[in-house]
């Protein structure tokens, strides 16, 4: 059993892969971004997605930008 990466955190009504990306955007052009952006490309190739998607028939991030 694992963690289940899609799970929406019911503090904020982000999954972690929402939350990364935000991240991304606070930290647009510094050293961070990139490290933020291996973990999207990380997280999207484990089959976490973005809530938005949910409301799309669950697909996949791996077909989208990894910003």
């Amino acid at each position: 059993m694992g963690v289940d990466l899609n799970m929406i955190d019911i503090s904020d009504s982000r999954t972690v892969l929402d939350y990364v990306r935000s991240e991304q955007e606070k930290y647009k052009n510094t050293p961070i971004e990139t490290m933020l952006k291996r973990y999207y490309k990380k997280l999207c190739d484990e089959g976490a997605n973005l809530k938005m998607n949910f409301d799309k028939n669950n697909q996949s991030c791996a077909g989208a930008s990894h910003q």
